[in-house]
């Protein structure tokens, strides 16, 4: 695994938020960044696990990352 360099703008923490709410928060981020810009998602909603490579195959971003840790589901996503 890769080191990245993540600052804190570059987190976006969707806890407590459910689809379609958690993609639509995704997909205002990344309209917002540079391409080849690296965010950190940290979510707890199950279906994340599934929307997100969805998203990022349909949108053409780059999934680098995906880990569960305790009962949040962390991805990092490059535009």
């Amino acid at each position: 695994m890769k080191n990245y360099l993540i600052k804190k703008k570059d987190i976006l923490n969707i806890i407590g938020s459910r689809c379609p709410d958690s993609i639509i928060n995704i997909r205002n981020k990344i309209k917002k960044m540079k391409k080849l810009d690296l965010v950190l998602i940290i979510s707890d909603d199950k279906t994340t696990k599934y929307e997100i490579p969805k998203f990022c195959v349909f949108m053409k971003h780059k999934l680098l990352f995906v880990k569960k840790k305790k009962k949040n589901f962390i991805y990092l996503i490059q535009k």
